[in-house]
């Protein structure tokens, strides 16, 4: 291994002061009840999901790869992110600088590619780092604060000290000595040592923070995608991308998108706004002071529908803005070019309305066009169907003609409209060239048009792809704006919303609820046959209550209050339970819309099935939402 390779990079940090925070935790965006766990560990998950975004991570990228965890909170770390790598729970008084020399080990022994290390104590506060073997963190792109040169643990803080320096063959005299890692800044020059009681201590070199200056292209349609697990925290998203932007009016509007489309989650509740910066600003304030009426996102696949219309502008701005449209459709045209009087896209691109020959090879060209750009930006598309037109572009575009046999059949005759038929493939994306979609779609069906008559082409392109995101559509945005030039910068972290649920006995809690009358339960699309919603229900009807069942969808409020109303018909409930992963904020409004006065209640992970039914542990596994 060389010497470049046993250098640590301190990728990015994250600190709290002690007292670890409010005894909150945001159990929407981890999916773990607070209750479940200790301050310690609450605070060390949020500053983990923290340092991951400061180093340019997507958090839930991190389960790709061989990330480890290193602290107090190493195996909750590890389940929370589901990582690959090592997770060494470190449990000295001084965990974070134990955690980080034990991390560095690990780095140089190639146990792992990243690592999580630090944690919490409650009278020196909290910190955490991402660590990563300074040639990778260069050669990703990474931030680098600084480099660990050398670390060492020893029976005092002296010994410590002592093994380090000669472990970096350094003099006491060439070391400045820091309290503790939360005083480390870029602005330090030279190096610096760091102790902590009972006996570690870490030699460290900080990084100049390079001057960089954004050469990235400005888009006059640039999509911001923001995402949050609920909607409180969709607010603060997009009120702090709001704050950054205007207090930053010198921030490159491609780099903030690029950075907020590859470092950050995409999290079930989507918002996004495609413009330039006046258009974004005021987009982002209309959506801060909106409802957020916004459909929860889940994985869909996607259809390309081809409908075969004649598009506005027969592509002329998407072939000057998009490079990959542009080389299909010369390649299509050069085939057209044999079979047609005058060049096609001398033709199509010179004049509004060109002869009938010309139109349909510029639809097909158009249809085939996109379809290659949608597929280089990683869109999953499950099928390719059309009609007129559309058909031959479909067929070329699964595989089923040659161009020279599509090109020539579009120019035979005038193909005959097919008849329309119901999409009825359960919920899906339909991505269509244009708006017309000639069939009826099934429930939960995404329409996203590509172009519109009335918008320009790439407004409207990079419009519909934005949807698609908001839709659940995964996508390939590093590849989007590869062409961009665009570069990672610093944003807002992830606005965490606190919930503190009670942890009062069971007998307390449940203290006046009804144990008969009518109960509806609710469950998440994915967990409707978990045991624990069965046991739940049975426990429900030994206690003389009338159990119905409803399971929640990818729905927005007024979709969500419908369901509400055909799931109780003209009954009156006397309780609702909400089980884990359903989205209690918008249960709350759509109770209220459909005119439903009883109590929510949630089911909190507290709870667990085991041989003899339900089984509550010492904290309550229900809290009470509120409402009446």
């Amino acid at each position: 291994m060389s010497a470049e390779d046993e250098r640590i990079a301190i990728v990015s940090m994250a600190h709290r002061e002690p007292g670890v925070g409010p005894p909150g935790f945001d159990s929407a965006l981890f999916g773990i009840d607070a209750a479940d766990l200790d301050a310690a560990r609450r605070v060390s998950l949020e500053l983990a999901w923290e340092v991951l975004e400061r180093g340019g991570l997507d958090p839930l990228s991190a389960r790709e790869g061989r990330t480890g965890a290193y602290g107090c909170a190493a195996a909750e770390l590890a389940g929370a992110f589901r990582l690959g790598g090592p997770a060494i729970v470190v449990g000295t008084a001084h965990t974070p600088l134990v955690a980080v020399h034990v991390a560095a080990r690990a780095l140089r022994d190639d146990e792992c590619d990243l690592a999580i290390a630090g944690g919490a104590t409650e009278t020196d506060g909290a910190s955490m780092l991402l660590l990563e073997r300074l040639a990778d963190a260069r050669r990703h792109g990474h931030p680098v604060l600084a480099v660990i040169v050398a670390g060492a643990v020893g029976s005092t803080v002296e010994r410590a000290n002592d093994a380090a320096l000669r472990a970096a063959g350094l003099e006491q005299s060439e070391v400045d000595t820091l309290a503790d890692l939360r005083s480390l800044t870029q602005d330090h020059r030279g190096l610096v040592g760091v102790s902590a009681p009972p006996g570690v201590h870490l030699v460290l070199e900080p990084v100049e923070a390079p001057c960089e200056v954004s050469t990235a292209v400005e888009l006059p349609d640039t999509p911001l995608l923001l995402s949050a697990a609920n909607r409180a925290g969709l607010r603060a998203q997009v009120l702090r991308l709001l704050d950054h932007l205007e207090a930053d009016q010198d921030a490159c509007l491609t780099d903030v998108a690029y950075s907020l489309a590859t470092s950050r989650a995409a999290l079930p509740l989507r918002i996004s706004v495609v413009g330039d910066r006046r258009e974004v600003l005021d987009g982002l304030t209309a959506i801060a002071a909106s409802e957020l009426d916004v459909t929860r996102a889940a994985p869909v696949p996607a259809t390309f529908f081809c409908t075969g219309e004649a598009p506005p502008a027969f592509g002329r701005e998407l072939h000057a803005e998009f490079p990959v449209f542009a080389e299909a459709f010369d390649e299509i045209s050069g085939e057209f070019d044999a079979l047609l009087e005058q060049p096609l896209r001398d033709v199509v691109f010179a004049v509004d309305e060109p002869a009938a020959p010309y139109e349909r090879a510029a639809t097909f060209a158009v249809e085939v066009a996109l379809h290659r750009l949608a597929e280089h930006w990683g869109l999953p598309v499950r099928r390719v169907d059309g009609r007129g037109i559309g058909e031959i572009s479909a067929a070329y575009c699964a595989g089923e003609l040659s161009l020279a046999d599509a090109c020539a059949r579009v120019l035979a005759t005038e193909p005959e409209v097919a008849a329309a038929s119901r999409l009825d493939l359960g919920p899906l994306a339909v991505l269509t060239t244009m708006p017309e979609i000639p069939f009826g779609t099934a429930p939960g069906t995404a329409r996203v048009a590509l172009l519109h008559p009335d918008e320009p082409e790439a407004r409207s392109l990079v419009t519909g792809f934005a949807q698609l995101h908001d839709r659940g559509v995964e996508l390939d945005w590093a590849e989007f704006f590869s062409v961009t030039g665009a570069r990672r910068v610093d944003l807002p972290t992830y606005p965490f919303q606190h919930v503190t649920v009670p942890s009062r006995p069971e007998r307390e809690l449940w203290r006046g609820v009804p144990e008969s009358g009518t109960w509806l339960v609710i469950t998440a699309a994915d967990g409707a046959d978990e045991p624990l919603t069965g046991a739940v229900r049975d426990a429900l009807a030994r206690d003389g209550a009338v159990v119905r069942s409803m399971e929640a969808g990818p729905w927005n409020r007024e979709q969500f209050a419908e369901h509400l109303r055909a799931a109780l018909g003209d009954e009156a409930p006397d309780g609702v339970l909400a089980m884990a992963g359903v989205e209690t904020d918008l249960l709350v409004l759509a109770m209220g819309d459909a005119e439903i006065d009883a109590r929510l209640w949630r089911l909190a992970p507290a709870l667990r099935v085991n041989s003899g039914g339900v089984r509550r542990g010492p904290r309550a596994g229900f809290c009470h939402r509120g409402r009446r």
